[in-house]
């Protein structure tokens, strides 16, 4: 503490009595310690400022000259259309630099009109092209459909959109509707079936992480990676694995649907 006490002091008393000599040795410092944490922009950066700061007029033009050396130093075929160039940049340069201007922009025109194109489809499909597939009618047919495990991924593995008798680039309002009626067919209440419950507790796992743009996107990643949601479809669970209650983690169930209460294993509904 009284080295770094003393070295205040000193600075404080130098900036009174020398301050220009002063900014200078802290400019120089900087630069040291720039010159130490990014060499090539440092040297870029100081040479730049040098030429800049002796040759106002010139520098730009050395730049270019350093610049079309640098090129031509592998490949000295470029020599002479780089001294042309050079040539006429100093004898013309308003003109030259428009001649340049416009190459540059005639070469930037086809990638302009894919990117205007690419963000016009993003704007009109965010979520890509697909088509919708025919809808569920009954509640045995969706029982078969989230069971059955015939979905459109590879290997005939089903995915979230498929158990939501959806597709990938539905809107979310279109994926809304399509668990509201998912989850109407396959409630336990509506839907006699006794694989109604698994079917639903499906529906609703699907739809927690779809209803979320975050957790829809990393799904979608996980698609493109040849992800599936079930690693073998047709399985049912486990005679010894634990009861969940069908009605768990479904708050969001759609209006009108009563929630029922959970029974424990073996217990049938009466006919």
């Amino acid at each position: 503490s009284l080295y770094v006490a003393a070295a205040a002091a000193a600075a404080v008393v130098g900036f009174y009595f020398f301050p220009q000599a002063m900014l200078l040795l802290l400019a120089f410092a900087a630069w040291a310690l720039f010159l130490l944490a990014v060499p090539k922009i440092c040297v870029f950066l100081t040479e730049f400022c040098t030429l800049a700061y002796f040759f106002p007029k010139g520098g730009p033009f050395g730049h270019v000259v350093l610049l079309c050396l640098l090129i031509a130093y592998d490949s000295p075929v470029l020599l002479l259309p780089f001294s042309a160039f050079l040539t006429l940049l100093w004898l013309y340069p308003r003109v030259t630099l428009a001649v340049v201007a416009l190459a540059v922009c005639l070469l930037l025109l086809p990638l302009l009109r894919s990117a205007k194109a690419r963000l016009l489809l993003l704007l009109e499909s965010p979520y890509g092209a697909g088509t919708a597939p025919d809808r569920v009618r009954s509640g045995e047919a969706a029982v078969e459909l989230v069971l059955s495990g015939a979905g459109s991924g590879e290997k005939g593995a089903q995915t979230h959109y498929d158990v939501l008798n959806s597709h990938r680039a539905a809107p979310p309002s279109e994926l809304k509707s399509c668990y509201r009626r998912m989850a109407l067919l396959l409630h336990p209440d509506k839907n006699p079936e006794e694989r109604a419950a698994v079917a639903f507790k499906r529906v609703t796992e699907a739809w927690d992480v779809l209803s979320h743009p975050a957790g829809r996107a990393e799904y979608d990643a996980t698609l493109d990676g040849g992800g599936s949601l079930f690693d073998d479809p047709d399985t049912e669970p486990a005679a010894d694995a634990p009861f969940v209650p069908p009605d768990a983690g479904v708050a969001n169930l759609p209006p009108g649907v009563k929630k029922r209460r959970a029974k424990p294993p073996g217990v049938r509904r009466r006919a």
